[in-house]
């Protein structure tokens, strides 16, 4: 019996896949499949019609919010041009859409809502940490155990699912605004900037509105700086800057999981 070489196979996969991704596969592209080729090209549409639904389906898990904002039906065209220029590469649908903010910002027909991508990003982020694994969170009292001489020292080690964000827009007030379970009157002013942080929190996931020098100072923490260098960075952007509310509401959101010197 004839079997293929492991070159032959990669390029008949290939030639498979474009016609399911471009629906541009020609007879000769499809001669390892048997029966006629009309009928071939017919059934490869009918693959590819379930093919989309699957990924748009992902989609529409994964960005609800972008798909609130912009409409069922516009969100299915989105979908469907998303996957043409993007199809997933893995088996577990859960990882297909990360690019999708980029595709956004690029995507000509959604000019006219420039916040999209960076809404899109959020909800990346949101999905991300869903699917991340448990944490154990530092708890205050741990903190304020530390020696005093060694603090400023002291290295906090976050939660990996942690995300920082500053954006132009308004990002987590449209979030918050558009999710399933918001029962009030949509009310947003899209000329306000919003710094953000993803997080879990148990088993949820929160977006909370951080200020700039929250941002600044979790942005250090991240990169592996001491206490004291967080702090100074914080304090070079406000100088009225409130450590404890900062530190309390930090601690609360289970942004911490480990501290070192």
């Amino acid at each position: 019996m004839w079997m293929p070489s492991m070159s032959e196979l990669l390029l008949a996969q290939r030639r498979f896949a474009k016609g399911v991704i471009g629906g541009t596969a020609q007879a000769a592209d499809l001669h390892m499949l048997d029966g006629d080729p009309a009928r071939n090209r017919e059934l490869l549409a009918v693959y590819r019609g379930n093919a989309v639904a699957n990924a748009s389906k992902a989609l529409s898990l994964t960005y609800p919010v972008i798909e609130k904002i912009v409409g069922e039906e516009f969100f299915s065209g989105l979908c469907r041009a998303y996957w043409t220029e993007s199809p997933s590469r893995s088996g577990d649908l859960n990882e297909y859409g990360e690019d999708f903010s980029a595709f956004l910002a690029a995507f000509p027909h959604a000019r006219d809502m420039p916040y999209l991508a960076d809404v899109a990003q959020v909800e990346w982020c949101v999905h991300h940490a869903l699917h991340a694994a448990d944490h154990v969170a530092v708890t205050l009292a741990q903190l304020g155990a530390e020696p005093a001489e060694s603090i400023g020292q002291l290295r906090f080690g976050l939660q990996p699912v942690l995300a920082l964000m500053q954006s132009q827009w308004p990002v987590a007030t449209i979030w918050q605004q558009h999710r399933a379970d918001y029962a009030h009157e949509i009310n947003i002013d899209l000329n306000h900037a919003e710094c953000i942080a993803v997080h879990r929190l148990g088993l949820r996931v929160e977006v909370a509105v951080l200020s700039d020098a929250e941002l600044a100072l979790w942005h250090q923490a991240q990169s592996g700086q001491p206490l004291a260098t967080m702090l100074d960075t914080a304090f070079a952007i406000d100088e009225s800057f409130d450590v404890q509310a900062a530190l309390l509401r930090a601690f609360t959101r289970e942004f911490v999981i480990s501290l070192h010197a």
